[in-house]
């Protein structure tokens, strides 16, 4: 199995224990392309990462990586944290895509961290992240404040959590 490493701040930050592995090689529909790996080499395959919506419903869910993390029991307790927590929810989820785009666009690489990306050209400056409190969690609005660009509709999400401020589920409108 061909794979790279794909590594982050947040991901450093909320999943110390665990690398995070993308399949590149994927030749059939329907393989898991996402795998987390702990200190004990346990592996924990994220089988369907991607969005899904039902057509009744107006929200996506990406129910195999909000799973993985309610079971981290990760704190969402202020809106600084819900933005946060939606930024590494978006690169769990899309990990796959970056590593894909990179895999296609560079020479074999192994490692895809976030870190170099930022070192070379600075921090994302181009999306703003808005934090609101709802009863059941927070909502984070994702707006694209850049430069004149043709882009897809910035997503909005929903947190839930519990009572103990633990996150629960995430929605995206």
């Amino acid at each position: 199995m061909r794979s790279a490493i794909f590594a982050s701040a947040l991901l450093r930050k909320y999943l110390p224990d665990y690398r995070l592995y993308v399949r590149f090689d994927r030749r059939m529909s329907g393989e898991t392309r996402i795998f987390l790996v702990n200190p004990r080499a346990e592996i924990v395959p994220l089988p369907n990462e991607e969005w899904t919506q039902n057509d009744a419903e107006k929200f996506a869910r990406s129910a195999q990586v909000a799973e993985f993390l309610r079971e981290r029991k990760i704190k969402v307790q202020n809106a600084e944290e819900a933005v946060e927590f939606a930024k590494l929810f978006e690169e769990v989820q899309g990990a796959a895509n970056y590593v894909a785009f990179l895999h296609i666009n560079t020479k074999d690489f192994k490692v895809f961290d976030k870190a170099f990306i930022e070192q070379q050209f600075g921090p994302r400056t181009d999306w703003k992240y808005t934090a609101g409190k709802r009863k059941e969690g927070w909502s984070v609005k994702v707006e694209y404040v850049g430069p004149p660009a043709s882009i897809q509709k910035p997503p909005l999400y929903e947190i839930d959590v519990d009572e103990q401020q633990m996150f629960h589920d995430l929605r995206r409108f």
